[in-house]
């Protein structure tokens, strides 16, 4: 996962929130305890603009060079690209000359497709078999993630802000749904006891985004993502997705405090509309990485 200097810019000892009431520290986390996971998130939330203001700005500029607002500048009190008052007679002359630098790397870097084999732990004749299937396995997946179109997303965010991040992991909700009647809920386990009968589960199956560093929160103690203690994963998801991914959560509200509608902020900079917009209809799903490392 490609990374810059962006995110080693933050002073150690800052990662707390001075807040009343929320957990500032990974090591007071009581990971049995729903609420104490939930109090650390939303300290962690609260003090981010703090350590990601410096390098969301370059970003911004970045982006904004790349999509030809070369004239758009960045205010640090509404926190959002603008176009700044000129007079009439002033001619502002648009020559995008980075578009086509991006997009030659873009090129550089996705011409050569990435070989994914392998490797059998020894000589032996079930090692080497394994490997091949092992091998067929991760072609499987690269085609059926379609990683060529993600790496072409990927790529794009790597040259104009020098940084994304790929995360894989297991999802639930996807691969094929099968409906169990009340005697096969016993081969299930004790986790699916008191389900309803024709209840259907999915089987899961492998998933891999890719994010955008407006997306990630590391811990600001760490110089590098391997030193991180958690990393905090925040994505903006309408209410109506929450309630068809989550059928069982109750209560749930929009985002009283926004920071939402960062790909559309990216998408059209020259956008009035502040970044962290003001939204009843839209949620901020977290997904923290907590555990502590080592």
């Amino acid at each position: 996962m490609p990374t810059t200097s962006a995110f080693k810019a933050r002073v150690p000892g800052n990662s707390t929130s001075s807040r009343a009431g929320k957990i500032s520290s990974i090591g007071e986390v009581d990971f049995g305890n729903p609420d104490s996971i939930v109090s650390f998130v939303q300290g962690r939330w609260d003090a981010r603009d703090q350590f990601r203001r410096g390098p969301e700005e370059e970003w911004f500029y970045n982006i904004a060079a790349c999509l030809g607002y070369q004239w758009h500048v960045w205010d640090k009190r509404r926190g959002k690209m603008y176009l700044p008052d000129a007079p009439s007679y002033r001619v502002r002359l648009v020559c995008n000359r980075l578009m086509p630098v991006i997009r030659k790397n873009i090129a550089k870097a996705m011409r050569q497709r990435p070989w994914l084999t392998v490797v059998p732990a020894t000589d032996e004749a079930e090692d080497a078999m394994v490997a091949q299937v092992g091998t067929k396995l991760l072609q499987y997946y690269w085609r059926f993630g379609n990683m060529d179109e993600k790496n072409l997303t990927a790529f794009s965010w790597l040259f104009m802000t020098g940084n994304v991040f790929y995360r894989t992991y297991w999802d639930p909700a996807a691969g094929q749904e099968l409906g169990f009647e009340e005697e096969d809920f016993d081969l299930l386990g004790p986790g699916a006891q008191g389900q309803s009968k024709g209840q259907k589960f999915g089987t899961g199956d492998l998933a891999e985004d890719v994010v955008s560093p407006f997306e990630i929160d590391p811990d600001p103690n760490a110089s590098c993502l391997e030193e991180c203690a958690f990393i905090l994963h925040s994505k903006v998801r309408s209410l109506d997705y929450l309630k068809a991914r989550y059928p069982k959560a109750k209560e749930l509200r929009g985002d009283a405090t926004g920071d939402t509608t960062i790909s559309k902020a990216v998408a059209t900079p020259l956008s009035r509309r502040r970044i962290s917009t003001r939204c009843s209809e839209n949620a901020t799903s977290y997904d923290s990485g907590s555990t502590p490392v080592g």
